[in-house]
């Protein structure tokens, strides 16, 4: 089976993009990603990135489609976003949507 990803992203008004994307396959799995940093509360471009590589970075460890580790890895990227939050700053208050297909 041959698969083309093809992703387009706009800044909006904003004075920067806070969207990422990113994909991850094996040859037999595939997991694309879809992440948007929630804009105005500061840092979601940090948020959306950290979600990536969590959620990808997990998935490549141990390729599935368990409900139950595709659940886990969610949730380990939000675990992940709330220990970025503690850097303070601007960063404090970040967060960032996730929409992963499999």
């Amino acid at each position: 089976m041959e698969i083309e990803i093809v992703t387009l992203s706009r800044q909006g008004g904003r004075e920067y993009n806070e969207d990422v994307q990113g994909h991850w396959h094996d040859g037999h799995f595939v997991a694309c990603l879809v992440a948007d940093g929630a804009g105005g509360h500061g840092g979601g471009d940090v948020a959306a990135a950290t979600a990536r590589q969590s959620v990808l970075g997990g998935f490549a460890t141990q390729p599935t489609l368990d409900p139950q580790r595709l659940r886990s890895l969610l949730e380990q990227a939000n675990t992940d976003i709330v220990a970025r939050q503690s850097e303070g700053g601007a960063r404090a208050h970040m967060r960032s949507t996730v929409e992963l297909a499999v």
